[in-house]
């Protein structure tokens, strides 16, 4: 599915009308003037505006029939973005069931900023995806809409912009994809396949993939560990983009790729263990990123990684009283073999950060059930030791709706991550701040580089349908990482 950007409607199976509260009048004034004709008589009185209100009134142009569906954003100072982008998901939601061939999105008057338009159609692209690729039955496959138009007049909304908007939707559902996709399917060694599927979308992207032989020649012993109860190979996958960069250093974004996580043996409880497929949801998010950089082709310097283990419970997994030796030297205590994302990432960053001695570094992943327990499942949570950095993580999820926090890193979290017999222990008992916990042990590993750590553990996944997602995969953080490059 995708946005087509046209400067007069032609016709439609359902036009979709965004007004704000007691402004029906600016709402009619933008549909053409038969349709004005047809439709003022009804929805005098009767439209309201009102934040969340939906009312659809039905008729026709000559022997076409159409439905024309009036959004209601409520007050116009009361409106910000990540509104709008729910109010085009609910729209979205509430005519799935009409199964509509050609959709037509109105401005809201002419005066109006293109935000607003912006933001409600990537809501309704977000709410009308389903992940039904095991689906046999025709009836409950995903529709797929032959015509979405975005009515614009203004000559100050370009192809470009809706182009960029389509590539990011694209890209989101990609992510959203991979990270539904079953077990079974998507392992360790089918994510460096779908790295070398996106290199190919580009001569800009050299990839790069660290099998178990070269992961061993590398002392990745951390990685190695996690990965050692299965008999699935774990990855390393470098995705390089460099494009005439107007950024001296690269930008480095490292995903967490765990494709499984059943805990190891400290292993999971029931209700907890069900949805751990999607615990490489940080992996994807590098992947839609890459697709979007493939697509766009802008002038910078970036480098993905991601570091994929299974976490599971074979003869060979590793045990808590371990002892690892990371890339870097330093000595790893397993005291919870759940702990496993910070191990996996560890190598990495460690790794990454000598290689390429970028600009920033941000790593994302589904790190901490502690994070959903602070902020829930709406947030992400991110740690930072840049100030700088993190500004620009704000501007970014203002760019895209989706929200972020800043959680604390302090000394006592710091000194919480040594070990009385190695130099550093993967989990402390008593600490209940598990989110900041997980990015202290990180912190050792990123070689005094600037940094940020986003747990999307809630914000990459929904136990339930929500306007923007259906249960499962969200996508969440593809947009906002896109939005934070493009500063550089």
């Amino acid at each position: 599915m995708k946005l087509n950007l046209l400067k007069t409607y032609t016709t439609a199976d359902a036009i979709l009308l965004p007004l704000f509260e007691n402004k029906l009048k600016d709402a009619i004034d933008q549909l053409p003037a038969t349709l004005q004709k047809q439709i003022a008589h009804l929805v005098d009185h009767k439209v309201t505006g009102k934040r969340g209100d939906i009312e659809v009134f039905h008729t026709a142009t000559g022997k076409t029939n159409v439905s024309i569906y009036f959004i209601g954003l409520g007050e116009k100072a009361k409106l910000d973005s990540e509104q709008q982008k729910l109010m085009g998901a609910k729209t979205a939601q509430a005519i799935k069931k009409y199964k509509y061939d050609k959709v037509a999105i109105f401005p809201i008057n002419k005066k109006e900023n293109i935000k607003i338009m912006h933001f409600f159609a990537l809501g309704f692209l977000l709410g009308s995806y389903k992940f039904d690729t095991y689906i046999n039955d025709k009836k409950k496959k995903q529709h797929i809409y032959k015509e979405i138009q975005v009515i614009s007049p203004d000559s100050k909304l370009t192809n470009t912009e809706f182009d960029e908007l389509n590539t990011i939707t694209q890209a989101i559902y990609y992510t959203r994809d991979l990270v539904n996709t079953p077990p079974n399917e998507l392992t360790p060694t089918q994510l460096g396949k779908e790295a070398l599927a996106i290199g190919k979308l580009s001569r800009q992207i050299k990839v790069t993939i660290f099998d178990d032989k070269l992961l061993k020649k590398h002392k990745m012993g951390l990685i190695l560990g996690v990965g050692a109860g299965s008999h699935e190979e774990s990855r390393l996958i470098f995705m390089e983009y460099k494009n005439k960069p107007t950024n001296k250093k690269p930008l480095l974004i490292v995903g967490k790729g765990v494709t499984f996580d059943a805990g190891g043996l400290n292993i999971k409880p029931t209700n907890n263990i069900e949805d751990m497929k999607s615990d490489m949801a940080g992996a994807a998010s590098v992947l839609g990123l890459m697709q979007i950089l493939a697509k766009l082709k802008p002038n910078l310097h970036v480098v993905g990684v991601i570091s994929s283990a299974e976490n599971l419970l074979g003869d060979k997994a590793m045990k808590p009283g371990d002892i690892l030796t990371a890339y870097n030297g330093e000595t790893v205590e397993i005291t919870n073999t759940d702990a496993e994302g910070r191990l996996v990432l560890a190598d990495a960053l460690a790794y990454s950060t000598k290689k390429y001695n970028p600009e920033i570094i941000v790593d994302i992943a589904t790190l901490t059930g502690a994070c959903i327990a602070a902020i829930g499942f709406q947030i992400t949570g991110v740690v930072s030791n840049n100030d700088k950095l993190y500004n620009k993580l704000e501007t970014a999820s203002k760019n895209c709706a989706d929200l972020i926090w800043h959680l604390p890193l302090t000394q006592h979290f710091q000194d919480k991550v040594a070990s009385d017999i190695a130099d550093y222990k993967n989990w402390t008992a008593g600490v209940n701040a598990g989110a900041s916990m997980g990015a202290a042990f990180l912190e050792k590993f990123i070689n005094n580089h600037n940094w940020a750590h986003l747990d999307i553990a809630g914000s990459s996944w929904t136990p339930e349908n929500t306007p923007t997602s259906h249960q499962g995969a969200t996508g969440v953080p593809v947009h906002m990482l896109w939005e934070l490059i493009k500063q550089y």
